[in-house]
C-alpha cells in the first residue's frame, strides 16, 4: 500500500458514524438510545433511574442520578442517589454526614433506600426497598436521605421527552455500591446500547 493509502469508508457506515458523533457531541442520550433501538423515550416507572443531561435540566439536577421511587396521580418521587450534599447555590451550610441529599424538596423529610424488605418499606424494584422514616432501625447496607425530588403529573415525562434525562432501570449496585458516578453510568448506558 502506498504511504498515506487509507481505505475508503462506505457512505451510508460514514453518514452513521456522522450521526452517532453528532448525537454524542449534541449530548442527546436519550435520543439516541431511542435512535439505536427503534423506540420512542420510555415512560419513567417505580424502580427506573433518571439520569440527568447537562444543560437540559435545571441546575439543581446537574450530573443527578435520580431513582424512581413513588409514581401516582399526584406526581412523580424520586430521590438523588450520587449527591452527599446539596448544591451550593441551595444555601445549605452544613448537611449531616450520614444522610445522603435526596433532591431540593423539604429537606427535613427524611426517607431510607435498603438493600431488604423491613416493616413500613415499599418495592422499588430488584434488592431496593424504600421508606420515608425518620429513626427506625433499618437493614444493613441502607441508605439515607434528606428532602425528595418531584414532578407533576406529566411534568417528568415531558422533560424525558424534551432529551432532559435518560430513562434506565436501577440496579441494586448502583443504589447500594456507594455513591454512584453519574459518568461511570452513562458510559455504561452507552456500551449496553450498542452491544446489541
Amino acid at each position: 500500500e502506498p504511504p498515506g493509502y487509507a481505505p475508503r469508508v462506505s457512505t451510508r457506515l460514514h453518514m452513521t458514524l456522522v450521526a452517532v458523533t453528532a448525537f454524542l457531541v449534541m449530548g442527546q442520550v436519550s435520543k439516541l438510545r431511542a435512535w439505536v433501538d427503534g423506540s420512542v423515550p420510555p415512560t419513567p416507572e417505580v424502580g427506573d433511574l433518571l439520569v440527568a443531561r447537562p444543560g437540559r435540566v435545571d441546575a439543581t439536577f446537574d450530573k443527578t442520578l435520580v431513582l424512581v421511587v413513588e409514581k401516582n396521580d399526584r406526581g412523580t418521587t424520586g430521590l438523588v442517589i450520587n449527591r452527599r450534599t446539596p448544591p451550593p447555590h441551595l444555601g445549605f451550610v452544613a448537611w449531616p454526614e450520614d444522610e445522603g441529599w435526596g433532591g431540593p424538596l423539604q429537606p427535613d423529610a427524611r426517607f431510607v433506600l435498603a438493600p431488604a424488605k423491613f416493616p413500613g418499606a415499599t418495592w422499588v424494584g430488584d434488592g431496593i426497598w424504600y421508606a420515608n422514616t425518620a429513626g427506625r432501625a433499618v437493614p444493613e447496607g441502607s441508605r439515607r436521605f434528606r428532602g425528595w425530588a418531584g414532578w407533576v403529573p406529566g411534568q417528568l415525562e415531558a422533560e424525558v421527552a424534551a432529551g432532559g434525562w435518560l430513562v434506565l432501570p436501577a440496579r441494586p449496585e448502583q443504589v447500594f455500591g456507594g455513591e454512584p458516578s453519574w459518568a461511570e453510568v452513562v458510559a455504561a448506558s452507552m456500551r449496553e446500547a450498542f452491544a446489541g
